[in-house]
């Protein structure tokens, strides 16, 4: 099998980089093993870093838009940044740039990267019982990805710095009708933040993003459970029935700074590259 470009991981950074070279004219084939069912957490944009990146805002997409966000301190004080924001279905996300990925002519591969060499101008990439010589190999696949690292690149300066994250869907009624999203700051959240975002009538997600503690940040997100309900007892009457739907666990690399992204015949983007956050 050949292309002009594979790109490595279904991510937002890994679609665009697929749609983008397809339109321009290469032969693309998008590699991801879990296609089909695509899982990704960020589901929180402002209209600003939605400008500048050149995404666009579908109503279809859409779960909540919001007036702005509020800084918060372990006291529940803090600053209130009009800014208009979107709580979007990132599963309807995620499928619409899948669909302008085929469109555009790239074709889907599901498997996963067993080998990657360099051989003359050509990168020789392993999958089960499948080899495909692409011209460039773009890596995508996200903050844990170590396929760069096995091709010689350092694509992350400060790696320890990832911030390892909790993040739970939470109902209660009408929780999700709240108009400003909230960044809590301080010591339930070491090293970045903790969230809450609203989605819409009974729904929201909470969560913490901590470095410098390890992976294992359960610990941090359970003090900060507490707090929230603590903060919102007086606006909901038995805020502690909120109810937990499901729990996602990841990394977030908000403060590991890019390193090398570019090597022969290959190129490193999205978490993968230490840039975090849908605008990138």
């Amino acid at each position: 099998m050949k292309c002009d470009v594979l790109v490595v991981g279904a991510s937002s950074a890994g679609l665009m980089a697929a749609i983008s070279a397809a339109e321009e004219g290469a032969s693309v084939m998008l590699l991801d093993r879990g296609l089909g069912r695509l899982h990704h957490d960020a589901n929180t944009l402002f209209e600003g870093m939605a400008a500048v990146s050149g995404v666009k805002i579908k109503d279809c997409l859409l779960k909540k838009e919001l007036e702005g966000m509020r800084i918060l301190s372990p006291s529940g004080r803090g600053v209130t940044i009009p800014a208009k924001g979107y709580f979007i279905d990132r599963g309807a996300f995620d499928r619409h740039y899948l669909h302008l990925a085929e469109k555009a002519g790239v074709a889907l591969l599901s498997d996963e990267v067993r080998s990657l060499r360099l051989e003359g101008n050509e990168r020789m990439v392993g999958l089960k019982g499948v080899q495909i010589h692409a011209r460039v190999v773009i890596d995508a696949s996200g903050v844990q990805s170590d396929l760069s690292e096995k091709a010689g690149l350092k694509p992350m300066r400060h790696p320890e710095d990832i911030a390892w994250a909790v993040e739970a869907d939470i109902e209660y009624p009408y929780l999700g009708e709240e108009m400003f999203f909230q960044y809590w700051v301080g010591s339930m959240a070491p090293g970045w933040k903790a969230t809450f975002s609203p989605a819409g009538g009974d729904r929201a997600t909470i969560g913490v993003f901590v470095r410098g503690h390890g992976q294992n940040v359960q610990p941090f997100f359970d003090r900060f459970s507490k707090l929230f309900k603590a903060q919102k007892a007086s606006q909901y009457k038995n805020i502690d029935r909120m109810k937990v739907l499901s729990v996602r666990r990841g990394g977030d690399p908000i403060c590991v700074m890019p390193g090398e992204m570019v090597a022969d015949s290959l190129m490193v983007a999205g978490g993968a590259a230490g840039q975090s956050g849908l605008a990138y």
